[in-house]
Parts: C-alpha cells; sequence; structure tokens
C-alpha cells in the first residue's frame, strides 16, 4: 500500500475542521459533487455561507478540486459549481480516518461530457444515502462509482480491479454499472448496479447497449459478480434503473421485456425518488407488473 506521507502532499486539516473531513469523505465517495448537493446532505442544517467558505478553504488548499465552467446543478435550476477531490485530498482524508484504502479512489474528474450524468448519478447515491441514513433496519455495507477499486485488499496491484467488468468472449462485451451498493436488512445482504438515465439516449438504445453485459455478469455459472459483491446473500444481484420521467421508465420496461435477464431490471422515474421513497416505498416496476413495488419489505 501507497505510504500516507509525502514531501508533496499537504499538512493534515486541523482537528477544529470536522465539517471540512466530512466533505472530502463525501466527495471521495462520489467522485463529483456540487456545493447544493453537500448542503443538501449534511443532516444537521449547516448554512450556505458555512459550505461556501468550507469548499473555498479546501480548494485553496488543494485538497478539492473546482471545476469551471459551471456546470447545472441537477437539484435546482441554478447553476452550481462542481467539485471532485484531489490527490492531496485523499492524502489528508486516509490520515484523518485512519484508512490507506482512500488512496485507491480516483482522483481525477470526470471527462466533461459525462459530468451532468455522473451529478445525477451522484444525487442518486446521496439520495439512497439519506434513505439508510434514516432506517434503523438498513445498513449500507459498500459503495462504488467509477473508477473505484472492486478489490482494494488484494495485495497484486495488476489483480486489482474496477467498477468495469471486461466479459469478452469472442468480442467485446463489459458491463460497467454508474454505481454499485449493497444493502443489508436483517440477515439479507443484497447487491445492486445502479443505471442513471438523462435521457440522452433513447430508452430501447440504452437497453440494447448494457442488457448484455449485466446477463453476463449475472451468469452463475461463471461466478463473475462475486468480485463485487462476494457476500450477498440473495444473488446474483439487482439492476436499478433511474429514468429521468415515468414515459422513459416505461418505455425502458419494454424495452427489456423480451430480454434474457428481464427479471434482474427494476425501474423507476428520477422524481419518484426521494429519502422516504427509495427503500420503502413503491415506486420502483418490474418489466411485467403494472403496479410498482418497494425495493425493501419494510
Amino acid at each position: 500500500m501507497t505510504a500516507l506521507t509525502s514531501p508533496n502532499i499537504k499538512p493534515m486539516l486541523p482537528t477544529t475542521a470536522p465539517r471540512d473531513c466530512e466533505f472530502l469523505e463525501i466527495t471521495s465517495v462520489t467522485n463529483v459533487i456540487t456545493r447544493r448537493q453537500l448542503q443538501d446532505h449534511c443532516l444537521d442544517g449547516v448554512k450556505d455561507r458555512q459550505v461556501r467558505r468550507s469548499c473555498q478553504r479546501l480548494s485553496s488548499r488543494g485538497l478539492l478540486r473546482r471545476m469551471s465552467p459551471v456546470f447545472a446543478d441537477p437539484t435546482a435550476t441554478a447553476a452550481c459549481y462542481a467539485y471532485s477531490i484531489t490527490e492531496n485530498g485523499l492524502h489528508v482524508l486516509a490520515e484523518q480516518i485512519g484508512d490507506p484504502s482512500v488512496l485507491l479512489r480516483p482522483s481525477s474528474p470526470p471527462p466533461a461530457p459525462l459530468m451532468r450524468h455522473e451529478l445525477v448519478t451522484t444525487q442518486i447515491q446521496l439520495t439512497l444515502m439519506k434513505a439508510v441514513a434514516r432506517s434503523t433496519s438498513v445498513e449500507l455495507v459498500r459503495q462504488l462509482r467509477r473508477g473505484h477499486i472492486v478489490n482494494p485488499e488484494e495485495p497484486d496491484t495488476a489483480k486489482r480491479t474496477s467498477l468495469r467488468f471486461d466479459l469478452s468472449n469472442g468480442k467485446p462485451l463489459f458491463c460497467e454499472p454508474d454505481y454499485a451498493f449493497v444493502l443489508q436488512s436483517g440477515a439479507a445482504r443484497v447487491g445492486y448496479c445502479l443505471e442513471t438515465e438523462t435521457g440522452a439516449n433513447g430508452a430501447k438504445r440504452k437497453i440494447a447497449r448494457s442488457h448484455q453485459g449485466y446477463a453476463a455478469f449475472a451468469d452463475s455459472e461463471f461466478n463473475r459478480y462475486a468480485v463485487l459483491f462476494p457476500d450477498v446473500t440473495k444473488g446474483p444481484f439487482l439492476v436499478l434503473a433511474v429514468a429521468p420521467t415515468a414515459g422513459y421508465r416505461d418505455q425502458m420496461r419494454q424495452a427489456i421485456a423480451d430480454k434474457p435477464a428481464r427479471a434482474l431490471w427494476r425501474f423507476a422515474a428520477y422524481g419518484d425518488l426521494n429519502a422516504e421513497s427509495f427503500l420503502f416505498q413503491p415506486v420502483w416496476f418490474l418489466h411485467d407488473q403494472s403496479e410498482p413495488m418497494p425495493l425493501l419489505n419494510p
């Protein structure tokens, strides 16, 4: 494992700035986030000016990267800067929380053409995190975004795997979730892969580009999904497809209806997801059922 000290790494944050450490942690697990999303995620009512000062302080120290131009915030009509963590930020965070595996998280921002998509994915991730925080019966066991290492405990760096699985067998075939996570409720532990759709592509094309990869990844004969979901009690996993509108959601349901792995998929509209509905309210549709169902039983 890479050492936690380096002459090029800036010193630790003062212990009097826990909010700064919290912001570094959230940014490191989401890859990219806006100031508004940071503020909305705080459960203790942190004020806007406090978030601004914290982001400015972290940016001036080279721990967060403020990206320009301004990107659209998916949670509001106003524009807002997007932030990602830097290599310095990862080192400081690893020191603060005593976890060297933090250093394996990505320190580069998403490509500009993917920024809108990644910010929407961040909003869904934060909504899930808030939903779990409000529940006394559900635990978020692990979560991974694009570029995160799936098996950080592997000592051989050549064998470490990111959240992009090459399943090629004679022709290119990949499975690359936008976000993967594991929930534990009671004794049950279930893995989920998230597919975020912003409407940039047609629903049929979206399904056509992704369904084969998930089918191959879920194939129990090869047990490929075990590297991502090694301890699940209900396998292999579920695919959660979040659509920009209810109409788009239903088009995706129709597109998956004749595909081999259709039973893996659940569909929801972005506007129906919030901290109250995500886990326990009937907002998720199967491909062949007219009535939605909750993701988990209360």
